[in-house]
């Protein structure tokens, strides 16, 4: 691509296995779009870089900036960006890899669209920890502020996205006050600001660590109320204050039953049909329970 403008590629990285970071930069260089810089932000590890660093020394387009101590995964982002020269930023977590036309296809989509649009994503490819990889693809464009209200819809979050720098520059950046989902709540601002668009391929492959913090539904249940409540003038503005609150508890519901804790799962998913009881949430809650009956279906034939 002609006069292709810089993306900078931005990787956290916090305590990672060695052989998944190398694999997470690897994807980047990898890319058939060349003109890339990446910024590897290490939080803090007990191991900076996992150990990686003098793996890397002859790539030039790579910058190692490493945090005194762990601050979360938002001030890394932050400090990336900060450190970032590109027209373009992207981010890729710790763990996730890029298919090869990633960025090329994505930068393509940008550069067809008008300057009303903020953000574009693509599909995911979900690798769960049992060894299961599903795809998910994208589903809303255009003003997607009203959906974004509800639940998280850009498949892929972080690991997917592509966006102007410029609208970094207005909307602000990862929010650090405290903790919540700030990769929904970025793209919150943005969607509220511009259109958004989507490649529909699964281009991302997302590693889903059973450890992670995002599979916690104690934390979770915090770091969602957490958002609505800072959003709930939206929420009222929009009419969507009830089905957002529904679909909280339905997330929660689905985090408590995936951890087996099945008393708690369906008090959290009753509270979601009493709080909105709509096809949204009879659907959720379908799709939640039924691998469950099939496990028990399964034993009673056992």
């Amino acid at each position: 691509m002609q006069n292709a403008p810089l993306v900078s590629v931005i990787v956290p990285t916090y305590n990672s296995k060695s052989e998944e970071l190398e694999r997470t930069i690897n994807s980047i260089l990898n890319q058939d779009y060349t003109n890339i810089e990446i910024i590897v932000v290490d939080d803090g590890s007990r191991n900076p870089f996992s150990g990686i660093k003098d793996r890397f020394k002859i790539e030039r387009r790579i910058q190692w900036l490493e945090m005194s101590e762990n601050m979360g995964v938002a001030v890394a982002r932050n400090a990336g960006i900060q450190q970032a020269s590109g027209d373009y930023i992207a981010f890729l977590d710790a763990g996730d890899w890029w298919e090869p036309n990633k960025i090329r296809l994505q930068v393509k989509l940008f550069e067809s669209l008008s300057s009303d649009y903020g953000l574009v994503y693509c599909g995911a490819f979900v690798h769960n920890p049992n060894g299961m990889v599903y795809k998910s693809f994208p589903k809303f464009s255009g003003n997607i502020y009203k959906h974004l209200l509800v639940s998280q819809v850009i498949t892929g979050s972080c690991s997917s996205v592509l966006m102007p720098r410029h609208v970094l520059d207005k909307v602000g950046d990862f929010f650090e006050q405290y903790d919540l989902p700030e990769d929904r709540e970025l793209w919150m601002r943005i969607s509220k600001n511009y259109e958004v668009s989507y490649v529909n391929q699964c281009l991302v492959h997302l590693n889903v660590c059973p450890c992670s913090r995002s599979t916690n539904p104690e934390v979770k249940s915090i770091t969602y109320r957490r958002l609505l409540r800072l959003y709930e003038k939206d929420l009222i503005k929009y009419g969507v204050k009830s089905k957002a609150w529904a679909h909280c508890k339905l997330v929660i519901g689905q985090k408590y039953l995936r951890k087996r804790n099945i008393i708690k799962a369906f008090t959290y998913f009753a509270d979601a049909l009493f709080t909105h009881p709509s096809i949204h949430v009879t659907k959720g809650l379908i799709i939640s329970l039924f691998p469950f009956i099939l496990r028990l279906k399964h034993l009673r034939l056992k």
